[in-house]
């Protein structure tokens, strides 16, 4: 009888544990961890009326917790996509809208199924 393994999201798991596991912690990065698909800093109106971007990133808690009053630039981590100066209301749409692009790539609802793991690199070929 061969081995089963899984693939989920680029990892090879040998069990249905491991493989559980892995997506349990996929869904709750999805749930809470924006900072993995997008950066999202604060922006405050300048005298010239242009807007000055503060250069700390917002973390995790502070992008599930916009501020009303405050406007933010968003930035896709996968598509390079900035957004300028939106308020909290469409930056959380953004932010939504780059977690669905991250849950495709990562491919968040498929799992592969092989009774032989590759585990040849193919890095030199991905730009």
């Amino acid at each position: 009888m061969m081995a089963k393994f899984w693939v989920y999201g680029g990892e090879i798991h040998s069990s249905k544990e491991s493989l559980d596991a892995a997506v349990l912690a996929q869904r709750d990065r999805l749930e809470n961890n924006p900072t993995t698909w997008a950066i999202v800093k604060e922006v405050v109106a300048n005298a010239s009326g242009g807007w000055d971007v503060l250069p700390e990133k917002l973390t995790d808690s502070q992008i599930k917790n916009l501020d009303f009053n405050k406007r933010y630039n968003v930035s896709s981590i996968y598509t390079g996509e900035t957004n300028v100066a939106l308020d909290s209301i469409s930056a959380a749409a953004k932010v939504s809208e780059y977690r669905a692009i991250y849950a495709l790539r990562m491919e968040v609802n498929t799992i592969y199924e092989t009774d032989e793991p590759r585990n040849v690199s193919m890095a030199e070929y991905v730009p």
